[in-house]
């Protein structure tokens, strides 16, 4: 899941060389009905060889949840948007990794917004930001930009900013709040998909796999309601 920042799949090489290898297959986290959900995600890698089995002593569920313990999303966007969300309803919400990067971007924007140059260094080339919205829209490949840019018109600096550091630690939050490359590792009773995963016609294997991670953190109820891919016929 970290191809982008130029991470490889050393142990896939030395399986290419005929080397012996063993799958870890049995999960102890959930039942067959998320392995289930796992395998349909695995079965679109033509590369991967891997399948789940669930505990037979976990009944787990895939359907809506009211109340998740996590909300795990693609984009550090989302999760903030998310957080906003959460905070909106009543609850208290963590972040995983912390908001300090997006309230970074947030001031930044402020600084352009009022006529000053800034050294962040996503924004430094720009002098206005009118520029950083013209940009967003020109440029294709600014993805993640674009995303931070349309959360800063949404909301504002200042409700951004506030959000942020209005969130708590996860011991005393009712919900956590994490992109799916932070939720490596972790697990927790019920989780919700945010829906800003990508499009089948827009997934890679890599996009594949990090979907995989996110949907097999739960362990009791699993909410993919808004994973398109996993919702269709395609991805039946």
């Amino acid at each position: 899941i970290y191809e982008w920042m130029g991470a490889i799949n050393a142990l896939e090489r030395i399986r290419e060389t005929g080397a012996q290898t063993a799958v870890l297959s049995q999960s102890f986290r959930f039942g067959q009905t998320i392995a289930d959900n796992a395998n349909t995600i695995l079965e679109m890698i033509p590369s991967s060889f891997l399948r789940l089995r669930g505990s037979e002593n976990i009944n787990s569920t895939i359907g809506p949840v009211n109340n998740p313990r996590a909300i795990l999303a693609r984009t550090n966007a989302t999760s903030v948007r998310t957080v906003i969300t959460e905070q909106s309803l009543g609850k208290s919400a963590a972040l995983v990794g912390g908001g300090q990067e997006i309230i970074r971007f947030a001031r930044a924007a402020q600084e352009l917004m009022d006529g000053q140059r800034t050294e962040y260094p996503e924004l430094a080339c720009f002098e206005t930001w009118g520029e950083v919205k013209e940009y967003c829209l020109e440029d294709k490949q600014g993805a993640e930009l674009r995303l931070n840019v349309k959360l800063v018109e949404d909301f504002g600096v200042q409700m951004i900013v506030d959000t942020l550091n209005r969130s708590v630690r996860e011991e005393g939050a009712d919900v956590t709040v994490s992109t799916g490359h932070k939720s490596k590792g972790r697990e927790w009773e019920t989780v919700r998909l945010a829906g800003d995963f990508p499009e089948r016609e827009k997934m890679n294997d890599s996009e594949l796999r990090l979907l995989y991670v996110a949907a097999t953190r739960a362990k009791n109820e699993l909410d993919i309601g808004s994973i398109q891919i996993l919702n269709s016929e395609e991805g039946e």
